[in-house]
C-alpha cells in the first residue's frame, strides 16, 4: 500500500486514488488492534469511527446498516500514531529526519546506528555497526543519501570510506554543509573540525573556537564578542550539548 501511495503522489488525474492509499494506510495504522483481534469489527469497531474529512469515510459511508455511530465527537480528521521505534538497547543519544520525511536515523549508546521508516514504525535494514563508542550525534546529507557520524549510505546501509579520525574525545554534534560536500563535528577535546564528505579526509579544524568567559561574554576564535549571558544562566548555557549560538548583532 505504501509503494502504491508513493508511486501515485504527483500522479494528475489520480489525487482521489492517491488520498484513497493514504487513507488506508492510516485506517491500517489506527485500527490494527481492532482487527487484528475480531474479523466483525473490521466493520464493527472501525467504520463509525474513520474521520469525517477522510475519503474512505466517505467511499463507504451508507453501504453497512446497522453500524453504529459517533453522536457527540465524532473525529474529523486521523488521529496522530504515537509509534514507538523498538529496537536499540541503550540509551538513544540522537534523532534525525531525513529531508523528505520519510526516515529517522537514530544514535545510541549501544554503539549502533539504526535507520527508521516513518510511516510504518520499522527499522529499516541491519543497524550500522563499526562504532567503538555510543553515538552521541547523527545527521543526513541534504540529498538524503548520506548519515554521519561515520559516513554510512542510507540506502545500502554500509560505511562509505574509513572512519573521520582526528577528534581524541567523544564528538557530540555533527552536520552536513548545505551542498552536502562537506561535515562539521564538535568534540570534548574542544575542537570543531569540517572533512571532506567524499573522501573522508580532514579539511581543516579550529581549536577552542567558542569559550564562555568569567565576563559572561562568549567570544570567537579572534576574541570577538558574539553573546553576553547574565550570571543566572551562564551555568545551563554553557553546554557540550548546545549544537549552535546564534549571536544578536
Amino acid at each position: 500500500m505504501k509503494s502504491t501511495a508513493k508511486w501515485l503522489q504527483g500522479q494528475k488525474g489520480f489525487e482521489d486514488v492517491a488520498a484513497l492509499a493514504r487513507d488506508c494506510m492510516k485506517f491500517i495504522q489506527t485500527f490494527v488492534s481492532a482487527v487484528s483481534q475480531s474479523t466483525p469489527h473490521l466493520y464493527i469497531s472501525t467504520l463509525p469511527f474513520l474521520p469525517s474529512n477522510a475519503l474512505l469515510d466517505k467511499v463507504l459511508h451508507g453501504k453497512f446498516c446497522g453500524i453504529a455511530e459517533v453522536a457527540v465527537g465524532h473525529p474529523a480528521d486521523w488521529p496522530n500514531i504515537d509509534i514507538h521505534l523498538l529496537g536499540h538497547t541503550s540509551w538513544v543519544r540522537s534523532v534525525a529526519f531525513s529531508p523528505d520525511g520519510t526516515k529517522i536515523v537514530s544514535g545510541s549508546s549501544d554503539n549502533t546506528v539504526r535507520m527508521w521508516d516513518v510511516e510504518r514504525g520499522v527499522q529499516i535494514g541491519s543497524p550500522l555497526l563499526g562504532h567503538t563508542e555510543g553515538v552521541a550525534s547523527v545527521s543526513f546529507s541534504p540529498d538524503g543519501i548520506r548519515i554521519t557520524v561515520r559516513v554510512w549510505d542510507a540506502s545500502q546501509g554500509v560505511q562509505i570510506g574509513s572512519p573521520l579520525q582526528g577528534h581524541t574525545d567523544w564528538v557530540r554534534s555533527v552536520a552536513f554543509f548545505p551542498d552536502g560536500t562537506k561535515v562539521a563535528s564538535g568534540s570534548d577535546d574542544n575542537t570543531v573540525r569540517v572533512w571532506d564528505a567524499e573522501r573522508g579526509m580532514q579539511k581543516w579544524h579550529m581549536e577552542h573556537p567558542v569559550r564562555m568567559c568569567d565576563d559572561g561574554w562568549v567570544r570567537g576564535p579572534k576574541d570577538e564578542l558574539l553573546l553576553w549571558v547574565p550570571c543566572a544562566l551562564q551555568d545551563p548555557f554553557y553546554s557540550v550539548y548546545n549544537t549552535l549560538v546564534i549571536p544578536k548583532r
